[in-house]
């Protein structure tokens, strides 16, 4: 089957790929780029988490239950752990289902400060190689085993890297055939 939605998101993927390696790279610093990060993600993101709690405190439980029932044993400490945009990587509901592609992204910013914090950009077609290959073994791996939605996740961080490759090709630092390959 088609799911056009999953199709968006592994655009959204590349595309934030693309952008955020540009991103950081064109940041004089680590810490301006994470505050622009921050200012640009973070209030809107805030926003939307105290109207969706308004919204569960505000509607009567037998309603918040179709809708927040995931979250109804574990509301505050949910919402605590969503204030973070890791809260799928540190055990916690999403409360806003879309909210998992944030925690994506957030790890790619992880592994892009890392990157230039250890100055691996000098060397970053091993880095790219390096990263691929992993993804690929791993992913592989998981489906092996039958770990679908763990090689799901995995494959997804390969989207994000698809898209640092893009900006290296944008950059002529990759050949077009390194990228197809």
């Amino acid at each position: 089957s088609f799911n056009i939605g999953l199709l968006g998101v592994l655009l959204f993927f590349i595309v934030s790929g693309t952008v955020i390696s540009s991103s950081v790279e064109r940041s004089p610093s680590l810490g301006v780029f994470w505050r622009q990060r921050f200012w640009r993600l973070f209030p809107a993101y805030w926003a939307s988490l105290i109207v969706s709690a308004a919204i569960f405190l505000l509607i009567p439980s037998e309603l918040n239950s179709l809708v927040y029932g995931h979250l109804k044993e574990r509301f505050w400490p949910s919402f605590a752990a969503n204030i973070t945009m890791l809260q799928g990587f540190i055990g916690f509901d999403h409360f806003i289902p879309a909210y998992w592609t944030l925690g994506f992204e957030m790890m790619f910013y992880f592994a892009l400060t890392a990157i230039v914090a250890f100055k691996l950009g000098k060397h970053s077609h091993t880095v790219l190689w390096a990263i691929t290959a992993f993804i690929l073994f791993a992913g592989a791996n998981g489906l092996m085993k039958g770990a679908h939605v763990g090689s799901f996740k995995v494959i997804l961080c390969g989207y994000f890297w698809m898209g640092l490759w893009v900006q290296r090709m944008l950059k002529n630092e990759v050949s077009i055939e390194q990228f197809w390959a």
